[in-house]
This record gives structure tokens, sequence and C-alpha cells, in this order.
């Protein structure tokens, strides 16, 4: 992310929460409703999609409680949800690897691609989060 960007996560954490909780419903949408009306030109099965889709929902929820609570901090919620959004590329990847057979060409390039996003903005979740705890 450029320099410019990184201020204005940094001087407004909530920012990254939002953009979080964006990315966390349009992939709970497109795992659990759009996806699997296309479950053949994908190559998983719906139910797998629709398992994919439950964690994106349970990060929307929690990037939206983050936002609206002040039990937990921006910097705590940032890094949770970054950690978070890593373990679910892992397992993203897993579930690439055990189906790798049957995944099609345009399931591999949309779970590379989420994979990639996803994995970019937890790690960099992580860091806002760690700039956050030092000041």
């Amino acid at each position: 992310m450029n320099k410019r960007a990184g201020n204005i996560f940094q001087k407004k954490p909530e920012s990254l929460l939002q953009l979080d909780a964006a990315g966390a419903f349009l992939s709970a949408i497109l795992l659990g409703i759009v996806l699997p009306i296309f479950s053949k030109d994908i190559g998983f099965e719906v139910a797998t999609l629709q398992i994919l889709a439950i964690a994106p929902m349970i990060f929307l929820l929690f990037d939206l409680y983050s936002l609206s609570s002040n039990k937990i901090s921006s910097g705590s919620a940032l890094k949770i949800i970054g950690i978070l959004n890593l373990v679910y590329c892992v397992f993203s990847v897993y579930m690439m690897t055990i189906h790798a057979s049957d995944l099609r060409p345009l399931g591999w390039v949309y779970f590379i691609t989420e994979v990639l996003i996803v994995a970019a903005l937890g790690l960099y979740e992580i860091t806002a989060a760690v700039s956050l705890n030092k000041s």
C-alpha cells in the first residue's frame, strides 16, 4: 500500500476496519450466493463454497462489533482480524490443495486472487496494529 494510504489508516484505523468489513461482506456474498450458482465452473461443491463463506460472515460481525463497541481498541481489533485473515488464507490454500483435481481454471483464478488480496490486507492490518500499539 502506498505511503499516503498508510497515513490515512494510521490516523484513522477505523477506516481499515471498514475496508475489511466491506471485503468480508463481498466475500460472503460471492462465496455464499454467487459462486454456488457457478459451482460446476468453479470446481467446488456448493457445500464447500458455503463452508468457506462462514469465515467472512464471522469476520464481518467482528469488524462491525469492533467499530461499534468501545470494549476493544482499534489496534487490538486490527491485530485479531489480521491474524484471522491470514488463517483464512491458509485454510483456503488447504481447500484448494485437497480439491486441486476438481478445481477448474475459473476457481483457481478466483481463489488465488482472493488469497493474495486477503493475505496482503491481513499483513497490512497486523503492521498497522503494531504501529498503533507503539504510539
